[in-house]
């Protein structure tokens, strides 16, 4: 037996317990690219040199 097969009947058996990691990981990472792709638009950079409270929010996420 393998390593790899090893870690595959591992995720098998504990997909339950694995599944909330991997759910908030992705989300975490789609969130980080949303904001980081929203930055770079145009319109959006408009909208935050006018509210402060965006421009805020814009340089926490980076």
């Amino acid at each position: 037996m393998t390593v790899f097969d090893l870690v595959k009947k591992n995720m098998r058996k504990n997909i339950s317990r694995y599944s909330l990691y991997f759910f908030s990981m992705i989300f975490s990472i789609v969130v980080y690219y949303v904001f980081a792709t929203l930055q770079y638009d145009q319109s959006i950079s408009k909208v935050i040199g006018e509210e402060m409270r965006l421009q805020g929010i814009f340089n926490a996420s980076n």
